[in-house]
């Protein structure tokens, strides 16, 4: 009874999580995080260093740590903290109204996957759900195929990813690793409506240029190959025509253009992949270098 550290009245919320960082404690309530300085030998002189509402998480299995900080994900989005700041939002650019309407009520995971330095999320343990993967390098998030069939343990990090339990509708358990390796699934790349910071004119989009490259494309002899397809939506719509698809048939960088030739306030890109009928084995790594607009600036104002 004479060794504890009072952080707070009681406000009836439960602690759920306690990490370290460096010579600071992270207490996790289920609504709020309370930061604490242990830098002293003594533990009379550790102290309450601050306290955020609103960042805290559900369970155990909703914080994780990583050489970057301690991540965590909770109804609002997926956090990070690294000692030299506040916590900071890694899910600003995500639909706020989508993730909580999805996450809401659930319990989420969080693991760290070392071999790609990526952070994957998964949303709902409890049912089928996708992962949401952030890489660090990238700063960007995507979203990986689902996993689980009735439901998944929280994620253990080792050499070669993040292992877990998948559960079945017989409450069988199967041992199951999230490797982050190149799957063999079509992408769907889309970008944010991009509006070239000008809204208010209209804008003339001529040609869109993909450099990219097929670093698993094989010469087949009937000529069959993998193939990028560019669609495009106008003026914050989500109705995207699509173009001629076109060969990705290079272990190096090639620029591919598309033609789009439409006056426009905004505009979203979409990039998928399709295998050509007669079969293209290289479904395997592609590595996409830059995408570029060419576009021109009018006076006129939208109608």
């Amino acid at each position: 009874d004479s060794n504890f550290l009072d952080i707070g009245i009681n406000d009836g919320d439960s602690f759920t999580a306690l990490h370290s960082l460096g010579n600071r404690l992270l207490a996790f309530k289920q609504r709020k995080l309370y930061v604490i300085n242990v830098s002293s030998t003594s533990d009379a002189g550790w102290y309450l260093e601050a306290e955020y509402d609103g960042m805290g998480c559900r369970q155990q299995e909703s914080v994780c740590k990583t050489p970057f900080g301690v991540c965590w994900v909770n109804d609002d989005g997926v956090y990070i903290f690294d000692g030299q700041s506040t916590p900071k939002e890694l899910t600003v650019n995500l639909d706020d109204a989508t993730w909580r309407t999805n996450q809401s009520t659930k319990n989420p995971a969080i693991g760290y996957n070392n071999k790609y330095k990526q952070l994957n999320v998964v949303q709902d343990t409890a049912a089928d759900t996708d992962v949401f993967v952030f890489d660090f390098p990238a700063q960007g998030w995507s979203i990986t195929k689902s996993i689980g069939s009735s439901g998944i343990s929280n994620f253990i990090p080792s050499y070669d990813g993040l292992y877990y339990l998948e559960y079945s509708s017989s409450n069988g358990k199967t041992v199951k690793v999230l490797t982050g390796d190149i799957g063999t699934k079509t992408i769907d790349l889309r970008t944010k409506d991009l509006d070239f910071g000008n809204p208010g004119l209209v804008k003339k989009a001529k040609k869109v240029y993909v450099t990219v490259k097929n670093e698993n494309y094989v010469e087949l002899t009937n000529t069959t190959h993998k193939e990028l397809i560019l669609s495009y939506a106008l003026n914050g719509t989500e109705s995207y025509v699509d173009l001629a698809a076109q060969n990705i048939d290079s272990t190096t960088y090639k620029t591919l253009v598309y033609t789009i030739n439409q006056d426009l306030e905004s505009i979203a890109l979409k990039l998928t992949t399709n295998n050509v009928a007669g079969g293209d084995s290289n479904t395997g790594k592609l590595s996409i270098n830059d995408i570029n607009i060419d576009y021109r600036q009018t006076n006129k104002r939208p109608s």
